[in-house]
């Protein structure tokens, strides 16, 4: 069983994914971030690097999250994946498989910084990375609430956009399953100095629906070949 978490705020705000991601979502990424280094739980498709999760590991492993239907395992998974923390396995639902992969965030969450999270009885203590800006918030975890005890902040770290301070692309209308593949093809066109109006990038939305038959495994296969080429 896990019985200590670790979320980096600091990372959060920056990457500016306090507005898609809560609590439970990021002990639970923080988990998951843990088993990457366990040689034991990991899987190798085509020269990849995955990690197979499924609900009943979470229900089994972190009770606490109350993550004990597969339904809400895969909306939690799902905004994981949308944020950039984790990246699916592009065959899962016709392998019948859970596998995830780094996404392109996760190495930005160090998982030795940021607040800790003591469960049962053990004293909650603050963890905090040298280089962050902002004490980590001591967080205690009972059998029914979470709870925040002395919040010290010295500085208000307000969220960043991952694209250099930027606003970000509207991307409301994209349904979650398509968000990995849509950020992916606008970081690229932002790297070649190109980006999109607001009815030109709804445009491309749709043609990418079209293109992949609704599938968002094969936009996302869509996406890396269009950059390849």
């Amino acid at each position: 069983m896990q019985y200590t978490f670790f979320i980096n705020q600091k990372r959060l705000y920056e990457l500016g994914l306090d507005k898609q991601l809560d609590v439970i979502d990021l002990l639970l990424f923080d988990a998951i971030y843990k088993w990457f280094n366990n040689e034991d739980m990991l899987r190798t498709e085509n020269g990849t690097t995955y990690i197979e999760i499924r609900h009943n590991l979470i229900a089994t492993e972190c009770p606490i999250l109350g993550i004990n239907h597969r339904d809400t395992f895969r909306k939690r998974m799902l905004k994981l994946v949308s944020a950039g923390l984790l990246e699916r396995y592009q065959n899962n639902q016709t392998e019948n498989q859970s596998l995830y992969k780094r996404g392109r965030f996760f190495n930005c969450f160090d998982s030795d910084k940021g607040v800790q999270i003591e469960i049962g009885n053990v004293p909650t203590q603050i963890g905090r990375g040298a280089d962050c800006n902002r004490q980590g918030v001591p967080i205690e975890i009972g059998t029914n609430n979470i709870q925040n005890n002395n919040i010290q902040s010295n500085k208000y770290i307000p969220p960043l956009s991952p694209l250099g301070g930027k606003t970000k692309p509207d991307l409301s209308f994209v349904s979650p399953d398509f968000i990995p593949a849509m950020t992916l093809w606008l970081d690229y066109k932002k790297e070649k100095g190109q980006s999109y109006k607001p009815i030109g990038l709804k445009g491309c939305y749709q043609k990418l629906l079209e293109l992949s038959s609704n599938n968002p495994d094969n936009a996302m296969a869509i996406v890396k070949q269009s950059i390849a080429n």
